[in-house]
């Protein structure tokens, strides 16, 4: 198995950070931290962009608008502020909550922005004005998550009351309510085509549901942990969730079969995330690594190994050859992980060629159709002219072909 390959550590937080993630175009982080600032940087991996937001509190998260002109922040403040990214200006201040923040999302146009606060309420807010459009105060206990549907008309809340509720983004009005845990709901977002929801919980389970009747589609159990986070493949297929249990498991999301338990880590593992076509996923843990594990194969490939404490989030950047992970060690780390993730069997050795790159002969399960060249070559430089090359591989010139370097 592989150690990735750090290309920076972004330095410059005095507390553990709690969320990173990058703008739509890749080109830019932005870290929200414990020390109650949230800093911008290049993501090419040069220090901080001369911005550097500062709060009154802890920052639980930071993020982009769709332009990446706005950062969004949410803080145990009670406030939830909007900034421009290039000079760190204030320019709306979300004040109504009258407990701490812990999510903040922005609609994909833009447009609008969702808080969620121990206060048991969910808000709306108008992202250029700050104006507040709506206030959702149907749960009983506090709200851990909201987020946007795709098109951004409807809203999903998790709360601490068992109870997921999708409403109205404009009204508040409620579409309808999920309940059938037993334990506090920790995260809850919809499918990329807004037809179902799924839910993590800490009673040790995750659940699928039909986001327009409130149905439950499916019950998944097996992990013996809190269910920390969920997520859905960009396509709704698979659903890969992750627990205080020390794995990770990928499910069919319609049969709510197991399709594997990616276990590996020595600590409780956090949000994981699927890539966009679904061929990995990556995995934060509490053991201060991240893994790239190949959900075909369900091996893991790569292991993200360097901070020195408990890692918050790993997410791929936008166009999945890089994986930024954000650590309570006070650092972010930016990953080359492009030619793990991207090429796999009859093109790995021709993709080696061409980037001469070290570790030729590591490979996953379903790498095997090539293994044996690979491994039988370990030693030599295995990017020579085609003549060469054909001699050894001919044998398999159905399943790929061999092209000069």
């Amino acid at each position: 198995m592989e150690s990735g390959k750090a290309i920076a550590a972004l330095v410059g937080h005095e507390g553990a950070i709690l969320s990173a993630s990058s703008s739509i175009d890749g080109a830019v982080i932005i870290t929200a931290s414990e020390d109650a600032t949230a800093r911008v940087w290049r993501a090419r991996g040069e220090q901080p962009a001369n911005t550097v937001i500062r709060s009154n509190d802890e920052l639980n998260t930071a993020v982009f608008s769709a332009d990446g002109r706005r950062i969004v922040t949410a803080s145990t403040d009670k406030t939830a502020s909007v900034w421009d990214s290039d000079t760190g200006r204030l320019v709306a201040a979300l004040a109504g909550h009258t407990d701490r923040i812990n999510s903040a999302a922005v609609s994909a146009d833009g447009s609008l922005i969702v808080t969620g606060s121990d206060d048991a309420t969910a808000r709306v807010w108008d992202a250029r004005t700050g104006r507040l459009v709506t206030t959702f105060a149907e749960h009983r206990m506090a709200v851990n998550s909201a987020q946007f549907s795709a098109d951004g008309r409807r809203v999903v809340t998790a709360s601490d009351d068992q109870t997921v509720q999708l409403w109205d983004a404009r009204t508040a009005e409620s579409i309808t309510t999920l309940t059938g845990h037993g334990d506090w709901i920790l995260w809850a977002e919809l499918s990329a085509d807004g037809q179902r929801v799924v839910t993590a919980s800490s009673d040790n389970t995750a659940r699928i549901w039909n986001a327009q009747t409130g149905a439950p589609i499916a019950n998944l159990t097996g992990h013996r942990g809190s269910v920390n986070s969920a997520s859905f493949s960009s396509d709704g297929r698979f659903v890969v969730t992750a627990s205080s249990d020390k794995t990770a498991r990928i499910w069919d999301a319609r049969s709510a079969q197991l399709v594997a338990t990616l276990a590996g880590h020595r600590d409780a593992v956090n949000n994981p995330r699927f890539n966009d076509d679904g061929s990995r996923v990556v995995t934060a843990s509490a053991d201060a690594t991240a893994k790239i594990w190949d959900s075909h194969t369900t091996q893991a490939i790569a292991t993200l190994s360097g901070h020195g404490a408990s890692v918050a989030s790993a997410v791929f950047s936008p166009d999945g050859r890089r994986i930024l992970t954000a650590s309570q060690d006070h650092t972010v780390r930016i990953w080359d992980v492009g030619w793990l993730v991207q090429h796999s069997g009859a093109e790995l050795l021709d993709s080696i060629c061409k980037a001469r790159l070290a570790g030729a002969h590591t490979l996953t399960n379903g790498d095997v159709t090539v293994a044996p060249i690979l491994l039988s070559r370990r030693d030599e430089d295995v990017c020579r002219p085609v003549s060469t090359l054909a001699k050894a591989s001919s044998w398999m010139s159905g399943i790929w072909k061999t092209k000069t370097p």
